[in-house]
């Protein structure tokens, strides 16, 4: 008996290539969906009413009452801010836009409080530096 010699053919590689593709795409993504999961930063509101939880992904403007009157919260390019606020000061109105987890704005005589939470580890900014 004579044995036959197996030969490797083109179609043979094209199938180990694209099951090997398959499995490193599978596990990218796989990867990326964990990645952004966990890198999620929420926008929280604390207000008399009680707390609100938003994504900071979304574009939105949020309307929050206080003793004073309506406070205006808005949600713009991954940083959110007060709009307008019934305070006679306007200190949270001027406050720069929160950006990053752990930052915070309050608008005390309103008694609404802003900030983000983050998963990611946090930077230091240039004062605590």
């Amino acid at each position: 008996m004579r044995e036959e010699k197996k030969r490797v053919t083109v179609l043979d590689l094209m199938l180990v290539l694209v099951s090997l593709s398959a499995v490193v795409l599978s596990f990218v993504f796989l990867w990326n969906s964990k990645n952004s999961a966990a890198n999620a930063q929420l926008v929280v509101i604390d207000s008399a009413q009680g707390q609100e939880v938003y994504s900071l992904e979304q574009n939105a403007t949020y309307y929050i009452e206080g003793p004073l009157g309506t406070t205006v919260i808005t949600v713009c390019d991954k940083s959110v801010f007060f709009e307008d606020s019934p305070c006679p000061e306007k200190t949270c109105v001027y406050h720069a836009p929160l950006t990053s987890g752990g930052q915070w704005s309050a608008c005390l005589p309103n008694q609404v409080m802003v900030r983000i939470e983050s998963s990611q580890t946090q930077t230091l900014d240039a004062i605590a530096q």
